[in-house]
């Protein structure tokens, strides 16, 4: 978590890349790139001033420049004060554990796989199922949809129940929506009826596709996987 403010920062003298001419900030922040990691940078607005910039804030506009211009996972955000910094890191948050998070735990797992040892023979290919062609014809004309629940969405990288309805009402949020339902202890299902009756179906539909990871041909063809 990079949070950056008025000032620049202590430049050591000393020390570990001590002599560098750059504050602790900006040396974590190098060594965070350099390691990998996942950088969540949040910057304070500053106050606009027509004074020459002192050698400090020079060092500071600069550092954030280089912030804002680096491509990483999350970019740059400004906020004004503790109560939007508080927003915008739970977002943030909400983001990195649904989809990088679990994304990583699936590549990790697919990377440790042993490779599986065809000691049996193949095994014996299962017949074709008879689905009812009502069901069938429902799924096809998007009159109902199939739902798979949070065990099968944890495990394919995509929100959980909790980051799912969240991000939901982020989407509402973003277009200037007060929800009358909290986020906190409330089902999904009243979250959504309730962006369904302020925003429509189609808004909906679009935001649960944002929010499945999945696109929302994905929602037309008959399958949201989610909480």
């Amino acid at each position: 978590m990079l949070l950056l403010g008025d000032r620049y920062g202590w430049v050591p003298e000393e020390g570990p890349k001590g002599g560098l001419g750059k504050s602790v900030t900006h040396l974590e922040f190098e060594e965070a790139r350099q390691r990998g990691l996942t950088v969540l940078p949040f910057a304070k607005e500053l106050k606009y001033s027509s004074k020459p910039a002192t050698d400090d804030e020079q060092k500071r506009n600069d550092f954030r420049n280089e912030v804002f211009k680096w491509v990483g996972y999350f970019r740059g955000q400004q906020f004004r004060n503790c109560f939007e910094l508080a927003d915008l890191v739970g977002a943030a948050i909400v983001e990195l554990i649904s989809e990088q998070f679990q994304r990583a735990r699936i590549e990790a797992r697919v990377a440790t796989r042993e490779p599986e040892v065809d000691s049996i023979g193949p095994l014996p290919q299962a017949g074709p199922v008879d689905l009812p062609p009502d069901l069938v014809e429902a799924v096809r004309t998007g009159r109902i949809v199939m739902h798979a629940g949070e065990g099968i969405s944890l495990a394919a990288g995509l929100p959980s129940g909790s980051a799912f309805a969240t991000r939901l009402v982020q989407a509402a949020v973003a277009v200037g929506t007060t929800l009358p339902t909290s986020v906190v202890g409330a089902a999904f299902t009243n979250i959504a009826t309730d962006i369904e009756l302020l925003h429509g179906r189609t808004f909906l539909v679009d935001a649960t596709g944002r929010c499945c990871i999945h696109r929302r041909e994905s929602c037309q063809r008959g399958l949201i996987v989610g909480p």
